[in-house]
């Protein structure tokens, strides 16, 4: 059951990060990404090791090549 319960936040973050695009100011943007960092974390916990394949799917969907995350510097 976890591979269901993988996809079921896969597809929830899916949905969330759709409607964050689809906000106009940098205001309502922000909103949405305490949110979309919740269900990234949640997708880590409930996929285990399937969580880079199943984020990189993500990514492909959503039509983004990478998270707008800072990455540690020499990296």
């Amino acid at each position: 059951m976890q591979a269901g319960s993988c996809e079921e936040v896969s597809k929830q973050l899916e949905q969330v990060w759709r409607l964050r695009e689809t906000l106009h100011t940098p205001e309502e943007q922000l909103v949405m990404d305490p949110k979309i960092d919740g269900l990234i974390d949640k997708l880590k916990t409930t996929c285990g090791p399937a969580y880079d394949e199943t984020f990189q799917a993500l990514l492909v969907r959503l039509g983004t090549q990478s998270v707008e995350h800072p990455t540690p510097s020499g990296i």
